[in-house]
Formats: structure tokens, sequence, C-alpha cells
């Protein structure tokens, strides 16, 4: 890139990074009663586009190691982009299509393996945004990016991508573990923080721990169930089950306080059945088809050991 050529860019990239610091300055009202007519558009032109990226701005650092990934707002969109390769940076639209999950580093979003995973419901999309495995069954939009790595710099284009369109980004998460603005696990639910027993299946109502023979069987069972915690329920439940690890609102469930009426085929069911083993609008997935019948049991007899 010549200098004139990256002289011309920085410019662009300055220009681009002054709005939207007005922006969260003035808020989206331009100044509520000095300008309550006026619109962002009226200010500054929209960087409907595309925009510039630039690896020595603090907001964009992580994309200087491979396998990082950066969140980005600009033009009404959500941006995630991804290191994938010394030479290539990604750029998704980063809500989940399932049920809207901010994809963010800090939130719901993981790079692994060249594949970007929504770790609320373990949807997986492959590099060009293609559903892998669901529940989600839409891929992620995705932008053109040309990128020169010696520079450091980058510039994402959206010419040809779909519009913005009103309410697709409001509605969802956005970090605050909201589904359009529905409530979540919490109070409906008993034991830990409820209230009343969900009213099970009749055929899993009565179902008890298969590990639960004796302790020593038992404790194995927990002990493989905590692996499978660690990696698939702390984003939300938190590490031990203390339930924090998101501010989610409601609060995903804690276990680490008296489970009250909860059975073992209660918290089998949550497992296996998500949003239909519980409380309506819930936002836990289910996990029947990707778990076996002993690790959903396995999972149950860490909750368990999590009790005081």
């Amino acid at each position: 890139m010549s200098t004139a050529k990256r002289t011309a860019k920085q410019r662009e990239a300055r220009a681009t990074f002054d709005r939207r610091t007005f922006f969260k300055l003035t808020g989206a009202s331009c100044v509520l009663g000095a300008l309550e007519a006026c619109t962002y558009a009226e200010l500054f032109e929209p960087p409907s586009e595309g925009f510039i990226f630039d690896l020595s701005s603090p907001e964009f650092s992580a994309l200087k190691d491979v396998g990082g990934s950066a969140p980005f707002d600009t033009g009404g969109r959500k941006i995630l982009l991804v290191r994938r390769s010394e030479a290539e940076v990604l750029a998704f639209n980063r809500l989940c299509t399932h049920q809207g999950y901010d994809l963010s580093p800090n939130l719901f979003g993981e790079w692994r393996d060249d594949q970007l995973v929504c770790k609320a419901h373990l949807s997986v999309f492959d590099h060009t945004g293609a559903v892998q495995s669901g529940p989600a069954n839409a891929p992620l939009p995705t932008y053109d990016v040309s990128f020169d790595a010696v520079e450091e710099q980058g510039e994402v284009s959206f010419l040809g991508a779909a519009p913005v369109m009103a309410g697709v980004e409001g509605g969802a998460e956005g970090g605050a573990g909201v589904e359009g603005g529905a409530g979540v696990e919490g109070g409906t639910e008993g034991g830990a923080g409820g209230v009343e027993q969900i009213e099970v299946p009749a055929e899993l109502r009565d179902l008890t721990n298969p590990f639960a023979t004796d302790e020593a069987t038992l404790e194995a069972a927990a002990a493989e169930g905590k692996t499978l915690y660690d990696q698939y329920c702390t984003s939300c439940h938190g590490a031990d089950g203390v339930g924090n690890a998101l501010p989610l609102t409601p609060p995903a469930s804690a276990f680490n306080l008296d489970q009250g009426p909860w059975s073992d085929g209660y918290l089998y069911w949550r497992i296996k059945d998500g949003p239909a083993g519980g409380p309506p609008n819930t936002t836990m997935g289910a996990y029947g088809s990707l778990f076996s019948e002993d690790q959903m049991w396995q999972l149950v007899s860490y909750l368990r050991s999590l009790a005081p």
C-alpha cells in the first residue's frame, strides 16, 4: 500500500472513529432539546459502504493474533472481525441467527477450530457463515474484507450486502441476555430462587439417576459431569453453578443453593429438552441431541454435588 493511499485510508478511518465518538457522546437523539429534530445522517454521512480498521487501534488490537476477534458497531450493523490466518480477516454479522445472541468474544461467541461457535445453544458456523450444526438454521451474514497484513490495516465493504432491517438488531441480546425482551430462567422454576416446581412430563417425572447406586459411582459420574459442565454450561450458569456468569435478566439458574423440589427427572428434562422442558421463553438450549443418556445423567450428578 503506497504512502498516499495509506494516508488517505488513515484519514478516512479517523473520520469514521470521530463520528462514532461524537455519536457516543451526544446520543442517538443528537442532544435532545438543542438538536431535537436532527438525525445522525444530517450531521455526518453514515459509513454505509463499509469501514476501515487499523490494528494499532485498541478496539482492533485483538486481531494482531491469529484466532483473535473484535466486535465493532457501524452503519446499523453489529460486526465481528476474526483473524483467520496471517493473511486473512473475516467479517460476520455477530448476532446468532438462532435467537440473536451476541457472538462477541466476551459474551456468547468463540472462534474455535476455524468455526464460530455460539456458546448459548451451541450453533456452529464455518468461515463462510454457513451453519455447520444447529439449532440455528440460517447462515450468518458475512462481508467482504481486504486486509494488508504488512500495514496491519483493512477495509470491510458493505456493498452488495443486504440492508439492515429495523428491529433486527434492537430486539436481540446485545449482551444483555434478553431474547426479544422475553424473560428467561428464574422465579418460576422452584428450588434455587424459584417458587414452584414446573410440571414434569409423566414419563420423566419419576426418573432416578442410574449412577446413584453407590457413593463411588456417583462421584465418578459427577467428575465426568463437571468436565461437560465446564465446557458447555459455564458461559451462562457460571463456574461451580453460581449462576452469574453473564448479566442475564432474570439470571440463569444457580445450583450452589438449595435445589428444593427439583427432582432428578426435572433436571434431566431441562437438560434434554431445553425450552420445552421448563418455563416459557427460557434461553436454556436443548441438549438431548448433543449428549448421550449417560452424559445427561453425569451432568445431573454434578449439579447435585453443588447443592449445600
